[in-house]
């Protein structure tokens, strides 16, 4: 599946990615479904790794209030 993302100033201001996709993006979950959904970068420290954290289920943009179709 190919991810569609918003990117707009408020969102890379904030360093928050918003992408159409699922929650648990490489894991298969049998509730899990594809929506527009809000992101947060975070820092695993014991592995060194960063990782996108899952905020929320969006409809718009908190940041430029578009809606996300």
């Amino acid at each position: 599946m190919t991810e569609i993302t918003h990117r707009c100033e408020g969102s890379l201001k904030n360093e928050m990615s918003i992408r159409f996709t699922t929650q648990y993006n490489s894991l298969e979950i049998s509730d899990d479904f594809v929506t527009w959904r809000l992101f947060k970068p975070e820092i695993d420290y014991d592995y060194g790794s960063m990782y996108l954290s899952h905020v929320s289920e969006i409809k718009f943009c908190p940041f430029c209030r578009k809606e996300l179709k």
